[in-house]
């Protein structure tokens, strides 16, 4: 959880800011969310790294309740559901945070995401409009965004074991094929089947290669 797509999201801001600095929205599901990451993430985030704290102005209002200013770019804060939040600003880039949480309607406005990708009309070519998101549904807006994506790409790890690289891939829990996730089988109910194997850790990683089981305490080998 919240190494995926947030930590993109805020890797993303903090090489914008230092390398390709443009003005940037970073819009989340709620006005409380936004709050929260804003104190806790994106504030942090440019104060303790070296090389985005030597662009804070340093003065008592550059840093507003919903925008940071810096020397070379105008981070602000949006959300879902405020239509004040997300308009009215020319951006260069926007990064939105768990769109499948977003509300479908701004008030009389349209719905958030083509609010926040209007904002970036001006920068044509030179725009960015990342959007990151726990998947819901094959209808919510991560799925629809993914199925209109003609480039595709899948991120890769190296087994511990035999160091063949491969996607994540679910599987289907038996032995039909290679790979994929593994976990115990017997004739109990699903949802008691399910409780089980959270209660005991039991579920592993197969490769598709070796056939290796790669455990919880593998993790940390597979993303460096």
């Amino acid at each position: 959880s919240r190494v995926g797509g947030t930590e993109l999201l805020r890797t993303a801001l903090a090489y914008w800011i230092d390398q390709d600095p443009g003005p940037a929205l970073v819009v989340y599901p709620n006005e409380q969310t936004a709050e929260e990451q804003i104190v806790k993430e994106v504030r942090p985030l440019i104060e303790q790294m070296p090389v985005l704290s030597r662009h804070r102005l340093g003065g008592r209002g550059d840093e507003k309740k919903n925008e940071i200013n810096l020397d070379v770019m105008t981070v602000y804060i949006g959300w879902s559901g405020s239509a004040q939040s997300t308009a009215g600003r020319t951006c260069r880039y926007v990064a939105q945070d768990e769109v499948d949480k977003f509300q479908p309607f701004s008030g009389r406005d349209a719905d958030p995401l083509s609010l926040a990708d209007r904002r970036t009309e001006t920068y044509a070519a030179r725009k960015k409009n990342v959007m990151a998101s726990t998947p819901t549904t094959r209808d919510g807006n991560i799925a629809r965004a993914a199925e209109r994506c003609q480039d595709r790409r899948h991120f890769h790890f190296s087994c511990p074991r035999c160091a063949h690289e491969q996607p994540l891939a679910w599987g289907d829990g038996g032995k039909s094929a290679p790979g994929g996730v593994r976990w115990p089988k017997n004739e109990e109910p699903r949802r008691k089947q399910a409780d089980r194997i959270k209660a005991e850790q039991s579920a592993w990683y197969e490769c598709r290669a070796c056939g290796g089981r790669i455990e919880e305490r593998d993790k940390a080998a597979l993303l460096w």
